[in-house]
């Protein structure tokens, strides 16, 4: 199965690793990165505008890498070591493999409500305290890390940049994988800004 096509985002990654998708990629053909949409980025923060200010999930690109923290519900109804409800907050660190805007035969093949991708190969994740969610499931949390530590997957997000200091991704939920059901629009509509 490859990951490039199969294209999993980012709200569906263990869902993905508890399930076969989660695969090492040797694919290279399509890798590239957009220098201005790189240095847009700039190493900056970016914030979820979400949650009144706390438990904000936050990404950052910058040359050649991508951290994102994440606070989700990663348990699945198939996955007896992760099993739902499972909310964990963690860190991943990714190795960035390609950043640009995608053509109009991008556009109309797959996501068409995304005008950029980002691909990043996942290099190391740790799970972060937090009351709510890691510390109630710990042992489940840490089963999800190190199967994703063991397999180093590969992701593709899609975004569009909406202002000089707003990004917003298009995530769709795993259950569209997982059911079979026919992708929906996202199913989350995360908007980022920029910390100043």
């Amino acid at each position: 199965m490859n990951p490039r096509k199969i294209k999993l985002l980012i709200a569906s990654i263990v869902l993905a690793c508890s399930n076969i998708a989660c695969a090492k990629s040797s694919d290279t053909d399509e890798l590239r990165i957009d220098e201005n949409l790189a240095a847009y980025f700039a190493g900056d923060n970016f914030v979820e505008e979400e949650n009144g200010g706390e438990n904000n999930e936050e990404f950052r690109i910058s040359k050649d890498s991508i951290t994102q923290i994440l606070i989700r519900q990663v348990g699945s109804n198939n996955n007896p070591e992760v099993p739902y409800p499972t909310v964990c907050k963690y860190r991943i660190n990714g190795r960035l493999m390609s950043l640009f805007e995608r053509s109009p035969e991008e556009v109309g093949s797959y996501m068409p409500y995304a005008s950029h991708e980002l691909s990043f190969q996942t290099t190391s994740v740790e799970l972060l305290p937090d009351a709510n969610s890691t510390d109630k499931y710990l042992d489940r949390c840490q089963a999800m890390v190190n199967k994703m530590n063991s397999t180093q997957p590969w992701y593709s997000i899609y975004f569009e940049v909406l202002s000089e200091n707003r990004v917003r991704f298009h995530t769709s939920g795993g259950g569209d994988y997982e059911s079979g059901q026919p992708r929906t629009e996202s199913t989350l509509d995360e908007v980022y800004t920029r910390l100043k």
